[in-house]
């Protein structure tokens, strides 16, 4: 990519040599071996066209595992001239970000497990990978790395348009009108993606009871900067990080999600049911006499939107 990340083990190398003979060799080198070994460890060889622009790609034997490298090229002519071009430095991100945990918070449990039995108003994912593109900003707060700050896993992770929220019984949630607030997690390389449920008057709305599934496009759309696709089905699979090695799951959880494959979808299936509020008190204002203006009736739940539509 422009901001020289790449999600290919063994990347390509495009460029020109200009010289008076036809068939030379192009070599990569690591910046290390030319600088210690001098040039005996070509990463990948190829050819120049007769019009001296080559194309040389890391081979098969040394595919590269995530990383930061420094290159150069070596361009040897038939009769033995060589030369070496200036350092290249790019990184390797071939690791596909997946879901690390998804919950509906309440006011009183952070992550409750199904079925949801207090009020909720939020979704909140954490995802996972090396190349997530935040930074730190010079103000302290949070900057999207790279070349183009609309671009990346952070324009993506936040677009409504990525994300459906569908009930059994009451159909498809609009999405479109809720925040999307995305922050660096708490471990290296996550990130916390915060829904907050809103209408389009900005207004927070509980999440009604019904059985509710949760889906992340993560086929085509949700991508980190390098361009890996979410790896997000879920229950997943145990990634062994830059073997591509695949192991049965053994969280209980079935996170992290993925089959260590890139571009799949995210899918939760979560169900809310709270119960509705009772009566637990009614006094009048004049005790027990037989005339009084007012009666105060205490509920055993607070009479938010969920429960109201709930109330018997």
């Amino acid at each position: 990519t422009g901001d020289f990340r790449t999600k290919l083990r063994r990347p390509r190398l495009t460029g020109t040599v200009f010289d008076n003979l036809i068939n030379v060799q192009v070599q990569i080198f690591r910046e290390s071996d030319v600088l210690v070994n001098n040039f005996t460890d070509p990463l990948g060889t190829a050819t120049a066209l007769a019009d001296g622009t080559y194309v040389v790609q890391v081979d098969a034997a040394h595919a590269l595992a995530d990383g930061s490298y420094t290159v150069r090229i070596l361009a040897t002519d038939a009769a033995g001239n060589a030369d070496d071009s200036p350092s290249l430095t790019f990184t390797v991100d071939a690791t596909p970000p997946n879901v690390e945990s998804f919950c509906s918070p309440t006011a009183m449990n952070p992550c409750p497990a199904t079925p949801v039995t207090e009020t909720t108003n939020r979704l909140v994912v954490t995802f996972n990978g090396t190349d997530l593109d935040f930074c730190p900003s010079p103000a302290g707060g949070i900057a999207e790395c790279g070349t183009n700050p609309s671009s990346g896993f952070a324009a993506s992770a936040i677009n409504p348009a990525n994300y459906r929220l569908v009930g059994a019984s009451r159909g498809a949630f609009n999405l479109s009108t809720s925040q999307f607030v995305l922050t660096p997690g708490a471990g290296p390389g996550t990130s916390v993606l915060t829904i907050n449920l809103r209408d389009a008057s900005n207004n927070s709305i509980p999440l009604p009871n019904d059985t509710w599934v949760f889906t992340i496009d993560g086929t085509s759309s949700v991508q980190d900067i390098a361009g890996n696709r979410l790896d997000g089905e879920f229950p997943g699979r145990a990634r062994v990080m830059n073997t591509g090695a695949c192991l049965p799951q053994s969280s209980t959880s079935g996170f992290p999600s993925g089959n260590c494959v890139e571009g799949g979808d995210f899918v939760r299936t979560f169900t809310v049911n709270v119960p509705p509020p009772r009566v637990v008190t009614a006094v009048t204002d004049q005790g027990t006499k037989k005339v009084f203006t007012r009666v105060f009736i205490t509920f055993s739940g607070a009479m938010n939107g969920t429960l109201a539509e709930n109330a018997n």
